[in-house]
């Protein structure tokens, strides 16, 4: 199998695990930690990229077949596990979520726009771009991952360049890493890893003569997307902690939007509409077909 395919893999990951909390949570981390912020950032690495690295990891011993993976710990228990998480990633948990943070950004230049017809629109685009699901992990990973990447990357780069105030509040140290260690799990990418982890396997099993090798190709891609998360919540974290005081009491909702407006104005923060809307409608991609699969 060529590297690029693993790649892609990783990148795919990372497209379908970034999605509503992991744009609002460490920015909300970021502007609330103060001095704090390397202690909060720590905590939120370990149970927002090491915990789901391990659940991709663990799944992909299995092939990917999160029945069995969860069947170890019995077949009630297991299928109870599976129906409570397939129950907060499917229509009472992350695609809401993903929807509600998308209009939240759009409502921001948009109020005109009513979060019913917004639904109905984002809906139409899910239903579209999930009825082929072969082609999912190709199109996450060669092209929507690629632009979000992008997209994330420039707002922080130039947030990063032209530092706001910085923080007008602090947490001990201590508190600080609690604070982003719940957080993080407050990500539900432990949950979700082990049900992507099917759309992984299946994208790496050409050519895999063995678990151990269809495994290995699933830790790889899973190290891709672990490592280009972390980047995303450091860069997301640090930025907030220089314009905190210019994003003290916002909602979660509206952060990007409010950090993107900041730092690029009001034309360009319409940039911040599009990289919200396509973190979360990535997300719910993949959110979407599992669920769809698995009913």
């Amino acid at each position: 199998m060529k590297k690029s395919n693993i790649v892609s893999a990783g990148l795919a990951l990372f497209a379908m695990l970034f999605g509503a909390g992991n744009v609002f949570l460490p920015l909300a981390l970021g502007r609330d930690s103060g001095l704090g912020i390397w202690y909060a950032l720590t905590g939120f690495v370990l149970t927002a990229v090491l915990v789901p690295l391990l659940g991709i990891i663990s799944a992909a011993l299995y092939k990917g077949d999160y029945k069995k993976f969860l069947g170890t710990i019995g077949v009630v228990p297991g299928f109870l596990v599976a129906l409570v998480c397939m129950v907060l990633l499917g229509p009472f948990g992350c695609t809401p979520r993903c929807l509600s943070v998308a209009y939240g950004a759009v409502e921001w230049y948009f109020p005109q726009i009513s979060l019913l017809v917004f639904s109905i629109v984002a809906g139409v685009i899910l239903f579209a771009l999930t009825v082929r699901q072969s082609s999912l992990i190709s199109i996450l990973g060669r092209y929507l991952a690629p632009v979000k990447l992008l997209l994330l990357s420039a707002v922080i780069l130039l947030g990063l360049i032209f530092p706001g105030h910085g923080y007008v509040t602090s947490m001990p140290n201590g508190a600080a890493f609690f604070r982003g260690f719940l957080d993080g799990y407050g990500t539900l990418d432990l949950i979700a890893s082990i049900f992507f982890a099917g759309l992984i396997c299946a994208s790496l099993r050409n050519g895999a003569d063995d678990d151990y090798t269809l495994a290995k190709r699933s830790a790889q891609a899973g190290a891709i997307g672990g490592l280009l998360l972390g980047l995303m919540y450091a860069g997301f974290c640090l930025v907030a902690h220089l314009y905190a005081d210019q994003l003290q009491g916002l909602d979660k909702a509206v952060l990007l939007s409010a950090v993107a407006s900041i730092i690029l104005g009001a034309k360009g923060g319409i940039l911040a509409n599009i990289t919200v809307a396509l973190t979360c409608l990535t997300t719910a991609i993949a959110l979407t077909v599992v669920f769809a699969e698995e009913r």
